[in-house]
């Protein structure tokens, strides 16, 4: 069975997160969140108190097929400040796992060095996006998949489209990082 952590921070989209885990969960997927701030206790970005499963610092060390942050403004700031789950992330990067972004998380792949290895097949796609993330724009290549935009309401069906996607990365030796934007 495939393991995915989901980083919460203080701030995270409500939906970008719980949805996540929802439609995961339903596709057999063992998902473990996880808050980085010491305690299990995180409020969303709309004021939702929700209880982790785990801390952070003791799952940290254990291997996962995917890390996937949820996005919200507050939230991804939380995570970028988070030494211990951005070195947690390029070690993710290092063993060739797959990292999922959501909205505004991938902010923090940017502050976490990981998304330099796709600049230059970034910046030489056939289909770039609008908007640049950490001065890459995004597009979709065979290691670097951007789904379009949608508003909050249109995440669960998204991410039921992308489920069978998601569990053929995670059974991939190949690198990929999927963002959804």
């Amino acid at each position: 069975m495939a393991k995915v952590l989901i980083p919460l921070a203080n701030g995270f989209e409500d939906i970008e997160a719980v949805s996540i885990v929802d439609v995961l969960r339903r596709g057999g997927v063992e998902v473990v969140t996880a808050s980085i701030h010491g305690t299990p206790g995180v409020r969303s970005a709309h004021g939702i108190d929700m209880r982790a499963d785990a801390l952070f610092d003791d799952v940290e060390d254990d291997n996962f097929d995917a890390i996937v942050l949820p996005g919200g403004g507050e939230g991804t700031e939380n995570l970028k400040a988070c030494g211990p789950l951005i070195r947690r992330l390029q070690r993710q990067h290092e063993e060739n796992r797959l990292i999922c972004a959501i909205c505004a998380a991938p902010t923090v792949l940017v502050a976490a060095g990981v998304l330099e290895r796709f600049r230059k097949r970034l910046e030489k796609s056939t289909r770039p996006s609008k908007r640049p993330i950490g001065g890459i724009r995004m597009s979709l290549t065979n290691d670097v998949t951007i789904l379009p935009k949608a508003a909050p309401m249109m995440i669960p069906m998204a991410m039921s489209r992308t489920l069978p996607r998601i569990m053929n990365f995670l059974n991939s030796s190949i690198m990929k990082i999927l963002l959804i934007k």
